[in-house]
């Protein structure tokens, strides 16, 4: 039971974080979208250097945020029922 648990383990993680590399691209690639169809006048305002670096952090929290913690809450959410259930 132990091994199967790694297993599964391991594929949760390597999925999750499979779709959590997707999520963060097609963010980036929305963002960056948005910024680039701005009028001229938004980047009299705000400086370059602020736009990339806006996009790196929010995204990357996003990234953090999402990841293997999403699968390990399931995790330990249906953990919980089971015990719960067989206690």
């Amino acid at each position: 039971m132990g091994c199967a648990t790694i297993v599964v383990g391991y594929f949760q993680v390597a999925f999750w974080s499979v779709a959590c590399e997707r999520q963060t691209r097609r963010i980036r690639e929305v963002l960056f979208r948005s910024i680039v169809h701005k009028e001229i006048s938004y980047f009299d305002i705000n400086k370059t250097g602020q736009l990339s670096t806006r996009m790196t952090e929010d995204v990357s929290k996003v990234h953090d945020g999402t990841g293997d913690k999403v699968g390990s809450a399931l995790q330990f959410f249906s953990a919980f029922l089971a015990g719960l259930t067989l206690g």
